[in-house]
């Protein structure tokens, strides 16, 4: 096979693959995979006859094969209670329809490796599979040598559930397979707590259930006035547990002896992608706000700036008093023109942050992406993320609006789930600038408390609760699942509001940790 020169910028995208990519698909299956495919296999995929599939081409070829496959991905669509991972599930065996999303193939040509296209490839079965109301999870097998493969889908979140001994029977050897889980739109396998006793109570209603029907039939009815109060208890125990959607306190944060920001935090911005310059002005805004105390007589409350002082109350008190963390913008870069492609995955996040800080070490790159953007690991259980690049800290965060407003700009759209609750108007009238606040404030809170993992956290150090996530979609007291809790409202716009800035600008603010009280704070 005759193998492409790759341009040092080479300019990927993805499509379905076609009918005109069957011989090329076949050649590069026979060259990647131990595993011979049937025809049949093929004629399946480029017809697109019960599996679905993409493929990466590379536009800036000048060899006339600009739109020649050089990576592909197929995956199928299957019932849950048909596959071998239900036993992990949230399952109920009277919901017929769960699906799951299972990737056969996956390949990507020697000379384009580690240029981040398998990862792209994989998200786009992950959106596919989140775009499917009833899709609870992607998954596949990894044969035990291929250990480059573990380190990507683990890389990419993916988790690793079980060994399957001789799953593999290749040339009369038998190999070992792994089996690796994505769960979408926040599910999980039922382990938690909580989890495990919604599971336990689905089948104590149904046992109940059973149980009344045969005391009325035998018309021991006043049995059933002792029964069913006993039963609303345990019912409704659950909740008070607490929910993904706001509602209860969570356990305290801990501190694990490492340093916070202080002193100064200087941003470094890059805008990636065309943004408006409504939603540029609103994320300003609220940078500017987080240090500013509106002036004597002057009816600011509630103001950003008494959101931010609880961060600053995690740093050490110094005579008595904390000492204030001043947040300005240094730099700003505009990438409009998409430098990297749509699909930001971790590999281009190193560039983008020497775009954003040029250099300088003691600045936090924020890389905000624009509609349309796909982010990998975004939209997938958290809508913006910190991270580190050696002693560099970054943040990441995108527009929800198209890609995921189900999922993190709520309460301004309907959740994709939960109960759906009443939504509210963003305050800035913008939903994606809204919605972006939200979330960059839940990083820049975490960033600050918690920069190098060994902060203020609880859980895993890899996957950590901090002060910006620990109390989830919760904006006022009260708050409890699908209630976004106590806000005001602007009566000109019928925007949502729980803080004031500069200019009269309002927000709506995330709750966040109150290391003093160890409970969830908001500004109303």
């Amino acid at each position: 096979m005759m193998v492409p020169l790759t341009s040092c910028h080479p300019t990927i995208s993805y499509r379905p693959v076609r009918p005109s990519d069957l011989e090329i698909l076949e050649r590069i299956h026979g060259d990647i995979f131990p595993i011979r495919y049937e025809s049949e296999f093929f004629q399946n995929v480029v017809h697109g006859r019960g599996i679905v599939s993409w493929a990466a081409v590379d536009h800036s070829r000048d060899d006339g094969r600009s739109d020649e496959l050089i990576g592909f991905v197929t995956a199928r669509v299957i019932l849950a209670k048909d596959s071998e991972i239900v036993d992990l599930l949230n399952y109920n065996s009277a919901d017929t329809e769960w699906s799951l999303v299972y990737i056969l193939t996956l390949g990507v040509i020697d000379s384009y490796r580690n240029l981040g296209i398998a990862s792209s490839l994989i998200l786009e079965v992950i959106k596919y599979a989140s775009s499917i109301p009833t899709c609870q999870a992607v998954y596949l097998h990894v044969i035990s040598y291929n250990i480059p493969a573990m380190h990507l889908y683990k890389k990419m979140s993916f988790k690793c559930i079980r060994k399957l001994p001789g799953f593999y029977l290749i040339d009369g050897q038998h190999y070992d397979s792994y089996l690796f889980v994505y769960f979408v739109k926040g599910c999980r396998s039922p382990c938690s707590p909580l989890r495990l006793l919604m599971v336990i109570m689905r089948y104590i209603r149904i046992g109940f259930q059973s149980i009344t029907a045969k005391l009325w039939n035998d018309e021991r009815k006043p049995l059933l006035l002792f029964i069913y109060p006993m039963f609303l208890l345990l019912l409704l125990s659950p909740l008070a547990l607490g929910s993904p959607r706001g509602g209860g306190q969570p356990a305290r944060l801990t501190y694990h002896g490492g340093p916070l920001l202080t002193g100064n935090v200087n941003l470094a911005l890059v805008w990636y992608g065309p943004f408006g310059h409504v939603q540029k002005n609103v994320i300003r805004h609220f940078i500017k706000s987080l240090n500013y105390r509106p002036p004597r007589g002057a009816y600011m409350e509630p103001p950003v700036s008494a959101w931010w002082r609880i961060i600053e109350s995690y740093q050490p008190r110094r005579r008595g008093a904390v000492a204030p963390i001043k947040v300005k913008v240094v730099r700003q870069v505009t990438d409009k023109n998409y430098s990297v492609g749509k699909v930001l995955t971790v590999d281009f996040i190193p560039g983008l942050v020497q775009k954003a800080t040029g250099g300088n070490k003691n600045t936090i790159a924020v890389v905000f992406a624009a509609r349309g953007v796909t982010v990998q690991g975004l939209c997938m259980g958290k809508c913006s993320q910190h991270g580190l690049l050696g002693r560099q800290p970054y943040i990441l965060v995108g527009d929800p609006t198209t890609e995921c407003p189900g999922a993190c700009a709520w309460p301004f759209y309907p959740s994709d789930y939960g109960p759906k609750g009443v939504t509210l108007q963003p305050p800035s009238g913008n939903m994606g600038a809204d919605a972006m606040v939200v979330s960059f404030a839940s990083a820049l809170a975490g960033i600050v408390t918690d920069p190098y993992n060994s902060g203020f956290y609880r859980g895993s150090q890899f996957e950590p609760t901090e002060s910006g996530t620990a109390c989830p979609n919760m904006f006022g007291s009260g708050a409890f699942p699908g209630y976004s809790g106590k806000v005001r409202v602007d009566p000109a716009t019928g925007g949502a509001f729980n803080a004031r800035g500069v200019s009269g600008k309002k927000f709506l603010l995330p709750a966040v940790w109150n290391p003093k009280t160890s409970s969830c704070w908001t500004p109303l």
